[in-house]
């Protein structure tokens, strides 16, 4: 891959990204409900302590789902916007900045390894301080929904 900006890295991994994002959404949804199952079954068999701690997994499950989804739809438009990026020679755009941010913030903290690849595309488009001080939402540009799902 190497450490120079390149269009095409960034339109191929964004997009595989969202791919990946979309079949853990599809396989954790189908987790969701044969847990939502194995609750209503604790519940038929009065086992109310199990039931919760089971409700708590489920709902931090369904959280990340969200997260995925919303990432999806950021991963889709870096896919369709890669040449307005392209032609942002010093900064990002302003129309992509929450969007970029979220990917950047998430990169870490999902399971989507193409997501560290394309914060790696902007790191070297616009320089180790832009990068810096957006990953760890020091910008304060970060989605606020995706801060707290993740939370």
């Amino acid at each position: 891959m190497g450490n120079a900006y390149n269009t095409q890295t960034l339109k191929v991994k964004s997009k595989m990204a969202s791919a990946r994002m979309k079949a853990h959404v599809s396989k954790m949804e189908n987790a969701l409900v044969k847990s939502k199952r194995a609750v209503a079954q604790l519940m038929a068999e009065e086992k109310i302590q199990s039931a919760r701690i089971k409700v708590e997994g489920i709902l931090r499950e369904e959280d990340l789902v969200r997260v995925y989804e919303w990432l999806q739809m950021m991963c889709d438009l870096i896919h369709q916007r890669v040449r307005q990026i392209e032609g942002a020679k010093k900064t990002c755009p302003e129309d992509l900045l929450e969007s970029i941010c979220t990917i950047l913030y998430c990169a870490k903290r999902v399971d989507i390894p193409e997501l560290i690849e394309v914060g790696g595309q902007f790191k070297a488009k616009w320089g180790d301080n832009w990068f810096n001080s957006n990953i760890e939402n020091k910008s304060g540009r970060v989605s606020k929904q995706i801060i707290e799902k993740l939370a």
